[in-house]
């Protein structure tokens, strides 16, 4: 909503736009995000859209800033489902070497879920907010002085993210003739079938009526549950 909007001022502006996308993937069976050109913006706009598609809460980094020979305490940050139900289908997320600060801090709450690839080059690996200080000549400058971490503790400051499936960006050249190597990549990506909470429901075929098949999907588990069931056609 602008430079001088508060947090929560984002959030509400976010809400109903964000209701409206997932109202249109209802719907869908999977989704490609790209930020492949997405150089940052607000950390919490970037986490409140990751919470869309988590299915259960999740802590999914932490961070710490730099205080005089050591560190501040952690701030946790915990994801939580922000839409019923949450879309768990399967999701690929196109990154680029230009995909920088927030937008990573979007792959940090986004990388670990069950149902989410990353396709596209490694990004930038610039996570913290800045820290602006004044010298007395008027100058301003900025320092990165904040540590960023992965729920399990791996930090990806200097070095970025590292795409589950490597492939380069699109140049000049393959935009004009109509190539994006990046989409290719996710389509093919999301062609091959994938076990997912998105799956969880009672299937049955209509031609066969009198039988389907629960399916329950744990992914934290790494467990999927099948069960075959009957029922009769017709009124007793």
């Amino acid at each position: 909503t602008g430079p001088d909007a508060t947090p929560a001022e984002d959030l509400a502006s976010l809400a109903p736009v964000m209701d409206s996308v997932m109202e249109s993937l209802a719907d869908k069976q999977a989704i490609i995000i790209d930020i492949r050109l997405n150089t940052g913006g607000y950390d919490h706009v970037a986490l409140d859209i990751a919470d869309r598609f988590v299915h259960q809460p999740r802590v999914t980094l932490t961070k710490k800033a730099r205080w005089s020979d050591g560190y501040t305490d952690k701030q946790v940050h915990v994801s939580s489902p922000a839409n019923d139900p949450a879309f768990t289908w399967p999701i690929v997320i196109l990154t680029s070497d230009m995909t920088a600060s927030a937008a990573e801090n979007f792959l940090l709450a986004m990388h670990e879920l069950p149902h989410v690839t990353i396709v596209g080059e490694t990004t930038v690996g610039v996570h913290s907010d800045v820290l602006l200080r004044n010298l007395p000549n008027g100058w301003k400058f900025t320092l990165s002085n904040e540590v960023y971490e992965a729920a399990n503790g791996t930090t990806f400051e200097g070095r970025g993210f590292v795409p589950d499936v490597q492939i380069a960006s699109p140049r000049a050249d393959d935009v004009a003739a109509g190539r994006d190597f990046g989409i290719e990549a996710a389509l093919k990506q999301l062609s091959t079938f994938n076990l997912g909470p998105g799956l969880n429901d009672a299937w049955y075929n209509p031609d066969t009526d009198g039988q389907g098949f629960f399916i329950t999907v744990f992914p934290d588990l790494n467990l999927v549950s099948l069960a075959w069931f009957t029922y009769d056609t017709e009124l007793p």
